[in-house]
């Protein structure tokens, strides 16, 4: 248990990221 949490939590801060090189 946990997996659905975690894959959120990457995707989140993968998408994050993207989205602040993007601004960048």
């Amino acid at each position: 248990m946990g997996f659905i949490e975690f894959a959120i939590a990457y995707l989140v801060k993968k998408y994050m990221i993207y989205m602040d090189q993007s601004h960048g």
